[in-house]
């Protein structure tokens, strides 16, 4: 593989990282994600971009002017004990359950605690993809911190921020894979280069071992 052209997307992924990086530490405050549970992987998004998941779901739930406005979403990651505890002491409910929702005020974010076990456990019994269901959570939980209980205005926050976030997702698997594609030519260009300069050395030496 040839070394410039390694060193050449090395250096584009550090930038795209740190850029993408700033850009969402100077997302408004209110949007703070918080894990609590080791297993990282279970988490089927980027963090960074399930931030700008949280602020999108926010907007799109005050835009619906249904409910009480949200000033900001605070989500924990963590696992089927944690959560099952949680459940016990605020719900009065026994075992683990895959979202809470804790509304915050005027000023005040609205908290959500996600069980990433759950999360893993019912993508899998419903067939969905985790990144998906994930999704259906969260938004499930932000119409709960509008203020809503189950009902058609529940529902229909719910939807609008499920369309909004299947889109937002949509828009950046597309850009990783015109990104993939560039990458893939500009790998087979530099391939094809470095074989055809070999391949000259190679006549040259021949050529000249005869002379």
């Amino acid at each position: 593989m040839n070394i410039f052209f390694m060193d050449w997307v090395y250096l584009f992924f550090w930038f795209q990282y740190s850029f993408v990086t700033v850009k969402d530490k100077t997302m408004d405050a209110g949007f703070h994600i918080y894990q609590e549970y080791a297993a990282a992987w279970l988490l089927p998004l980027e963090k960074r971009v399930l931030l700008r998941v949280l602020k999108l779901f926010c907007d799109v739930a005050n835009g619906t002017g249904l409910g009480e406005p949200i000033a900001g979403i605070e989500l924990t990651l963590t696992s089927d004990a944690r959560i099952a505890g949680i459940n016990r002491d605020c719900m009065g409910c026994t075992g683990p359950t895959n979202i809470l929702s804790f509304p915050g005020g005027s000023d005040l974010p609205g908290s959500l605690v996600l069980s990433l076990d759950t999360l893993a456990r019912e993508a899998f019994l419903y067939g969905q993809r985790q990144e998906r269901h994930l999704l259906h959570l969260i938004a499930h939980g932000t119409a709960h911190l509008a203020g809503l209980s189950h009902g058609t205005s529940h529902e229909t926050i719910h939807k609008a921020c499920l369309a909004a976030g299947d889109f937002f997702l949509k828009s950046i698997w597309q850009r990783n894979r015109s990104l993939l594609h560039c990458l893939c030519w500009l790998w087979d260009t530099s391939f094809k280069n470095d074989f055809k300069r070999r391949q000259q050395c190679f006549v040259e030496r021949v050529l000249a071992e005869k002379n």
